[in-house]
């Protein structure tokens, strides 16, 4: 739960400039600028990080998603 909503992912590209977004289960979303500005959440919540680089011609750069663990022994 992150300001009462249940969080289903957060995003994150250093792409197009940098920044982040938290999604939630209603289908909202929160953004911020700077690209590990939610890196406290993730860890809290236990996500599981999936990096991947852009190798565009003119932009180039990191970007994640960080998800649910699929671990239901917790």
């Amino acid at each position: 739960m992150h300001n009462g909503k249940e969080v289903t992912k957060i995003t994150g590209s250093a792409v197009y400039g940098t920044h982040c977004m938290i999604h939630y289960a209603d289908g909202s979303s929160q953004k911020s600028e700077g690209y590990n500005v939610y890196d406290t959440l993730v860890q809290e919540f236990g996500f599981v990080t999936y990096k991947s680089m852009e190798h565009d011609r003119y932009f180039g750069g990191e970007s994640f998603e960080a998800v649910p663990s699929n671990d239901t022994s917790e």
